[in-house]
Parts: C-alpha cells; sequence; structure tokens
C-alpha cells in the first residue's frame, strides 16, 4: 500500500470516530435532557400533590370546627393498626374482612340507583370548595396506605394522561376517573387510572399490593367524592386480561354495569387474577372501587380492587 493510500484510510478511519463520538454525545446529551425533564416534572408533581393536600386538609379542619360549632357530633374515628388485627385477620393476611354465610340470598337482575344516605341534596364537601377554585375537574381525593394522596379528577380519559390536577403539563399525569362515572347518585363502581411510573409515583405504587404482606399492612383505601366520604377493604390485587380470548379477560364494561350477574362474574374473576387469596366477602350491590394502572404488557392491566366497608364494619 503506498503511503497516499494509507493516508487516506486514516482520514476515512479519522471521519468515521469523529461521526461516532458526534452521535455518542448527542445521544448522551439527549439522555441528560430527557433525565432532567423527568426529574423536573417529578418535583412539579410532587409540588402539585403537596399544595393541593395543603388546601384539602385545610377544608377538612374548617368543615370540622364548623361541624363542632353547629353541636353537631362527629363519628370518631376508627384505628387501622395492624396491632389491632383478630387472629383470623393476622392468620389470612391478604384477606381480612367478614365471610358470607353459605344461604346469603342471590342478588339478581339490575341494581337501582342510591342517592347519598347523609346527602341527598348533593352540597360539595366543604373540603372540596377551594380545590374546585383551583380547577374545576376535581371530583375526589384518594389515600392509600396515609403517605400517599392526590386528588382525582375527572374530564376525558386522553388529557389527564400527560397533565397533573392543575392542569399543567406533565408526563406523569393525574389520577382520574372514568368519563362514565357519574357522581349524581352513588356510583356502584369508581373506577380510577393513573400512570405506572417507575419512580412509584402515581400508580407505580400499586405494584406494591401483589405482596400479600404489604397489603396486610396497608388493606384500607380512602376515596372521598365532592358529596360523601368511603373507607374501602382491597380484596384483590393482579393482573388481568384486557384482550378478549385471553383466560383471564375481563370486560371493562362489566366493572361499570348494574346488571348483578355481570358485576358476580367480574368480582369472582377479579379475586381469580388476584396474585393472592382472601376471604373479604363481597356482593354485586356492594360499591367497588378499582384502580387501574398499565403494565410493560400492553394486552394486561394491573387492578387493584376493594369494595366500601359496610355500615357497622371495621
Amino acid at each position: 500500500m503506498n503511503r497516499q493510500q494509507q493516508g487516506k484510510n486514516e482520514r476515512h478511519s479519522r471521519t468515521i470516530r469523529l461521526w461516532l463520538i458526534a452521535i455518542l454525545s448527542c445521544t448522551l446529551i439527549a439522555g441528560t435532557v430527557i433525565l432532567i425533564r423527568y426529574g423536573t416534572e417529578l418535583a412539579a408533581e410532587k409540588k402539585t400533590e403537596t399544595e393541593l393536600a395543603e388546601i384539602y386538609h385545610a377544608g377538612g379542619r374548617a368543615e370540622a370546627e364548623e361541624t363542632k360549632d353547629s353541636g353537631v357530633t362527629e363519628r370518631p374515628s376508627r384505628p387501622d393498626t395492624a396491632d389491632e388485627q383478630t387472629p383470623e385477620q393476622k392468620a389470612d393476611p391478604a384477606g381480612t374482612g367478614t365471610t358470607a354465610p353459605d344461604t346469603a340470598p342471590r342478588i339478581t337482575g339490575r341494581l337501582s340507583a342510591i342517592a347519598y344516605p347523609d346527602n341527598p341534596d348533593l352540597t360539595v364537601s366543604r373540603r372540596f370548595l377551594e380545590l374546585l377554585n383551583k380547577n374545576e375537574d376535581i371530583v375526589g381525593w384518594l389515600e392509600l396506605n396515609d403517605s400517599m394522596q392526590w386528588a382525582v379528577v375527572q374530564r376525558d380519559h386522553t388529557f389527564y394522561m400527560d397533565h397533573d390536577a392543575l392542569k399543567n403539563k406533565n408526563r406523569n399525569g393525574a389520577i382520574f376517573l372514568d368519563v362514565s362515572v357519574s357522581l349524581e347518585t352513588r356510583p356502584y363502581t369508581l373506577l380510577l387510572y393513573g400512570h405506572n411510573m417507575k419512580s412509584g409515583a402515581m400508580f407505580g405504587c400499586l405494584r406494591n399490593y401483589e405482596n400479600p404482606n404489604y397489603c396486610a399492612r396497608n388493606r384500607f383505601i380512602s376515596f372521598s367524592s365532592l358529596y360523601e366520604e368511603g373507607r374501602y377493604v382491597i380484596f384483590a390485587a393482579g393482573r388481568i386480561g384486557i384482550e378478549e380470548g385471553q383466560p383471564d379477560y375481563i370486560d371493562p364494561f362489566s366493572m361499570l354495569s348494574d346488571n348483578a350477574e355481570e358485576r358476580a362474574e367480574m368480582i369472582d374473576r377479579l379475586k381469580k387474577a388476584s396474585a393472592w387469596s382472601g376471604s373479604v366477602d363481597v356482593s354485586p350491590e356492594d360499591q367497588l372501587l378499582i384502580l387501574v394502572t398499565c403494565v410493560d404488557d400492553d394486552d394486561h392491566r394491573r387492578v387493584v380492587a376493594a369494595r366500601r366497608l359496610r355500615e357497622g364494619e371495621n
């Protein structure tokens, strides 16, 4: 090989190395920008959560003071610590609750709409008034394991996929209620969606509930709508199929159905799809709270399903 050809090859190799360095540099810069943006949006989401939580709980304190001044006695709060579990509950860590007798009557047909027992006139709770001034789409408040809480919004199935609860652009999104759910009467099913963030933010935390020991320590969920407060006990947590024909398929519309037979089948399928088995009694006429998020498999979704505590139950 002559010197001229050798020089030409060296220049060609140098050009390729420069291009590779440029490409790698651009990739590194782009990755750094993405990480910075992700961290910034996560911090912004946390700030929004904190701001709204302060407003919500300030409204709750004001509401309590108004109730106290009016002479109305509030119902005492119920402790939910693991130390107060019965021996039966400790033996069944994932499925605390009462078991239905074998002679329980079977409910059939359409379930009638139920007005809010303590709020038939749909008076908005005092704790939501200031939140509604921040965002008129806010319809509820969700609390998990005494440490995670979010305002719940309702608009459509797309806007809050990439906007927070104050309508700011944010890829973490917000927790939102299915648009088909009406709050004019007590819904038989509250269907909430949120992103499965790898950081554990939003509904990224739902993966924890597939661990029976974690669920035993965090078996209750609180959800308050504009019109009433609610306390729920988890009866299933796992993955469901969303494509018809899958063995673990659950028809999404059956979750919102007011048909007792459809609801009974859906409840049974949720229990079978659960990562653990429990003994919480669930009836088609119970109000259900179902939290839904995505997983790596596009054909499945992760769900945590709970039913409302019944009158006199603790």
